[in-house]
This record gives structure tokens, C-alpha cells and sequence, in this order.
């Protein structure tokens, strides 16, 4: 509290909780969002999530507390690629945690997806590219499987003789390049691409998300903002190209 504070007194109106774990104490979160509200902090907030410590309470406290954008770390749809990566959920505690915090009222709900794991079927890429459309979310993140120097995924790679440690411990490596049995990464990539085109042009998607930006001062604000911001860039670009061709 001391902290944020300070972030206000500064005149900060914005803030990000950078802890994939903040939600991990709910009664912890419960009392610093009310603490937040006796202060009349008024400030606007994202914080990341799990799916397996939560609750419709605590998700209540957060948006009455000022919490406008909320990131789960889902995964996968497929319980063995969940145990692969250590991630102690479930497909079902995913499900329940996004309707847990769209009844509550969260205005933007991100839900972060990993596709490309070494020996990860095509049948399974489909399945969680499946569970993504399903969820009742706002912004897909969908990302293909990375391995990185100190990570558990990169001494597993290295072990097996996938990458060349000394070329490319400071790069890393996109797992689908590297490993024999995972999906071809340009074939995941054209499936990820494939998917973002279906999400985001159902009709009634964009008539979800229209009647949630009306209902949503938080929302309303934020594509005010952009559609200023883009007219911007339009009017700067056409005013470059008059320079370039004056």
C-alpha cells in the first residue's frame, strides 16, 4: 500500500501486478482490494492469475477495487501436455476461473495458451486451439513453446542433443524447430494464424464484445483512446507521404 501510494501521489493511474502468482493468497488479495477501496485509491489495475486459487469473491473484491484486465495462464486443453509442463491444473479449473471472474464483472479477460511441446499431436494442438475458442474470454494469447537458457525445457533439449549449447544459449530455440516428433513449426504457425481468423470474426463474438465496450466505462475509454491514436498515425503517414512526394 505504501507503494501504490507513492505511484499516486505521482500520478500514476495505472498499475500492473508483475506476479503470476497474485492470486495464489485469496485472502491476501482480499484484503489489500479492500484496503485499496477504504483508501479510495482509484486507480485502474491488471494483475495475472492461476486458475486453481481462485474464486468469485475474491474476483469480486479485485473489479470493485479497480482491477480492469485479468491473465490466466491456461495452457493446454490436454492433461497430459498440463502434467508435461508441471502446471498442477486442470482443463476444468480453467473453465470455472474465467466463468468465476466473467460473472464478476471483469471487464478484459486474457486467456494465455502454449502450443509446439516436443512430442505434442496435432490432434492435441487442435484440442486446445478448440478449448481457446470455447472459453468465454476477451484476448486469445496463443504461443508456440520456446526453450531458453536455465529453464528445465532447455537442459532437456540440450540433454538430448536437440540444440548446440554453446550457438544458442543466448537465443534459445522455438521447440517445433528442434525436436523430432513435434509439429513442424511453420505448420503450427499456420494453425495459430488459422485460429486468430476464426476467433475474431464470429458474429457473435463481435456482438459480445460490442455490447461489453458499451456496458464498460473501462473499455468505452480504451478504444476512444486507440481510434485518437490511430487517426494520428493515419494523419502522419499521409502527411509523410506528401513531404516524400513534395
Amino acid at each position: 500500500m505504501k507503494e501504490l501510494r507513492y505511484l499516486k501521489s505521482q500520478g500514476y493511474e495505472q498499475f500492473l501486478f508483475v506476479d503470476d502468482n497474485f492470486t495464489l493468497n485469496t485472502k491476501r488479495v482480499v484484503k489489500l482490494c479492500q484496503m485499496m477501496r477504504r483508501e479510495r485509491l482509484n486507480m485502474e489495475w491488471f494483475c495475472d492469475s492461476r486458475v486453481d486459487h481462485v474464486s468469485y469473491d475474491m474476483f469480486k473484491e479485485m473489479v470493485k477495487a479497480g482491477c480492469k484486465i485479468l491473465y490466466f495462464g491456461i495452457e493446454s486443453a490436454n492433461p497430459r501436455i498440463l502434467n508435461y509442463y508441471k502446471k498442477g491444473i486442470t482443463p476444468d479449473q480453467s473453465r470455472s476461473a474465467v466463468n468465476k471472474a466473467r460473472k464478476a464483472g471483469m471487464d478484459v479477460i486474457v486467456g494465455s495458451f502454449i502450443v509446439g511441446a516436443p512430442d505434442e499431436t496435432r490432434k492435441e494442438v487442435e484440442n486446445t486451439l478448440l478449448f481457446a475458442h470455447e472459453l468465454d474470454i476477451d484476448v486469445p494469447q496463443l504461443n508456440i513453446l520456446g526453450a531458453f537458457t536455465g529453464t528445465d525445457l532447455w537442459r532437456e533439449v540440450v540433454s538430448k542433443g536437440w540444440v548446440d549449447e554453446e550457438a544458442m544459449w543466448e537465443t534459445g530455440a522455438y521447440v517445433a524447430t528442434i525436436s523430432p516428433s513435434a509439429v513442424p513449426f511453420e505448420e503450427l504457425r499456420s494453425m495459430v494464424f488459422g485460429y486468430f481468423k476464426s476467433f475474431y470474426i464470429r458474429p457473435e463474438l463481435l456482438t459480445k464484445e460490442i455490447l461489453r465496450t458499451l456496458k464498460s466505462s473501462y473499455r468505452f475509454s480504451a478504444l476512444v483512446n486507440n481510434m485518437a491514436r490511430f487517426g494520428e498515425i493515419t494523419e502522419n503517414v499521409q502527411r509523410g507521404i506528401r513531404l516524400d512526394s513534395d
